[in-house]
């Protein structure tokens, strides 16, 4: 069955304008929480602890998050969970002694998991599938923005009015988020009846349609590959901008260049065809492989922020072609556990290719690090064809619901 007939466009922009200021307000706080909290403990085990929540945990929970997605509506969750985070922050601005933080933002992590994902799986309801690729281009673009600059923000704003402040701060952008999603009224649920053979609570719903599906199957599994082939990369930017004479400046400018880089890419895929997403989905992978290789074999600094470009671009204009074939290619009744399925898949790939990665930097060196990270996008790449193929002998325009 076709999509909507016409597209909800006020919905998506307020969508992705609410996200984006919720996503400088988060990136803010993590940075904030980590700042205030290794000034109190000088310990590199408690900011471990900052980011096992923030960015580890979700993984973990996603399937679960992936299952209110689909058993609830999804706006009214979405709003739910948006208030709550704003109200958990809040409680996070009152305490001061570092597990107490830590407890509260494990919290926050937990609360705000089905955000993203019921409006993931929301989007193919609220705009026809042509529209599908700007949908997601715009909201990708804002995500991508707030990561960026986000950090940023962050340590400005900590040094202006403190921790305290910038968590009240990341607070207030939850409440703006809630009022974007409920001014942004429209089809948020398709059909489920009949459609969901292993149960609207079944947590492995999206694990099994993934699996039995010849075009997601290598697609994830690609997508999983490259995960870890970024993140333990991610480790080596640091010990980069040092062999480089760079200093923190330069250290900050490879974040920020493959956040330029992933935004570019956005804006390229907001007219990208179904016809071209096969195309999208490889360039996803060999791109990084030939965006880390610029920066491994790269002499001069600006040739490592070239290749941070290049790799951010490719990566990103890859993810939203995979995004609108996810979208198109599941039932909207376990289209919330399928993204969950991903995001449990990619983020567990985080705590390996982290803890390698930080091993590997002294014998390989930084730029043996990112020459791996090249390597590893390859297989990714022979990986993903698979998938690719399989998509073009999938009948045009058509969509699951």
């Amino acid at each position: 069955m076709g999509g909507p007939t016409t597209s909800n466009r006020r919905a998506i922009r307020l969508l992705a304008a609410g996200g984006l200021i919720s996503g400088l307000g988060d990136m803010a706080a993590i940075t904030a929480l980590s700042y205030v909290i290794y000034r109190q403990t000088g310990s590199a085990v408690w900011l471990g602890f900052v980011y096992v929540v923030n960015f580890g945990i979700t993984g973990l929970l996603n399937p679960w998050a992936g299952a209110l997605a689909d058993r609830l509506d999804r706006r009214l969750l979405q709003i739910a969970c948006e208030l709550l985070s704003a109200g958990l922050f809040v409680a996070l601005a009152l305490v001061s002694q570092p597990l107490a933080m830590v407890l509260i933002m494990l919290a926050a992590s937990v609360v705000g998991a089905p955000i993203l994902l019921a409006f993931a799986a929301a989007v193919p309801n609220l705009v026809r599938p042509e529209d599908l690729s700007w949908a997601n281009s715009l909201v990708s673009m804002a995500g991508t923005v707030g990561r960026t600059v986000g950090p940023a923000l962050g340590g400005l704003l900590v040094a202006v009015v403190g921790g305290r402040g910038v968590f009240a701060f990341d607070a207030a952008t939850f409440v703006v988020l809630a009022g974007a999603t409920w001014l942004a009224k429209g089809r948020y649920v398709g059909e489920r009846e009949g459609s969901d053979p292993e149960g609207r609570w079944s947590s492995l719903a999206g694990f099994w349609h993934i699996a039995a599906s010849p075009i997601l199957l290598p697609v994830v599994a690609a997508w999983t590959i490259m995960f870890f082939a970024v993140d333990i990369a991610f480790v080596a930017d640091a010990p980069l901008a040092k062999l480089f004479g760079a200093g923190s400046l330069g250290f900050g400018l490879i974040t920020s260049l493959w956040g330029v880089g992933a935004v570019l890419g956005a804006l390229a895929a907001r007219r990208l065809s179904s016809r071209a997403e096969g195309v999208a989905l490889m360039a996803g992978t060999f791109g990084v492989t030939v965006g880390y290789a610029l920066v491994a074999f790269a002499r001069r600094f600006p040739m490592v922020l070239g290749g941070e470009v290049v790799a951010g671009f490719t990566d990103n204009y890859g993810g939203i072609a995979g995004t609108n074939v996810v979208q198109r290619t599941t039932p909207d009744a376990i289209r919330g556990r399928v993204f969950g399925a991903i995001g449990m898949a990619g983020m567990t790939a985080n705590i390996p290719a982290f803890l390698l990665g930080g091993l590997l930097v002294g014998p390989l060196g930084p730029r043996g690090v990112y020459l791996l990270g090249a390597a590893l996008a390859l297989p990714a790449g022979l990986v993903m064809l698979s998938g690719v193929r399989a998509l073009g002998r999938q009948p045009r325009a058509q969509l699951a619901r």
